[in-house]
């Protein structure tokens, strides 16, 4: 069962995460002089599937003044990994417009 829920999380990171990660980071290099940044890593380390993003809002000094991360992980429920793109969407949306 536990084998069975974490590949249809798999599947679902791979195949509507990861896209809408990378529809965001297009977003936000698309937007000139935008002070935020975008990085998203995966792994899959010791066999448990992960992406990680993190975002963060800079001042003109290159100091950090707003950070949001989140951490998809295949053995979360659905609800969950939604739940935090939504947060971070919601980061990217206030600083990109």
């Amino acid at each position: 069962m536990i084998d069975e829920e974490y590949k249809k999380n798999e599947e679902y990171i791979n195949s509507t995460i990861l896209p809408k990660l990378h529809e965001i980071q297009r977003e936000v290099l698309k937007k000139k002089k935008s002070r935020l940044s975008l990085d998203v890593s995966v792994s899959n380390r010791y066999g448990e599937g992960y992406i990680s993003s993190f975002a963060c809002v800079m001042n003109d000094m290159g100091e950090i003044t707003g950070t949001c991360s989140a951490r998809f992980i295949c053995v979360c429920s659905k609800e969950e990994i939604d739940e935090r793109l939504n947060e971070l969407k919601e980061f990217v949306k206030k600083y990109i417009a």
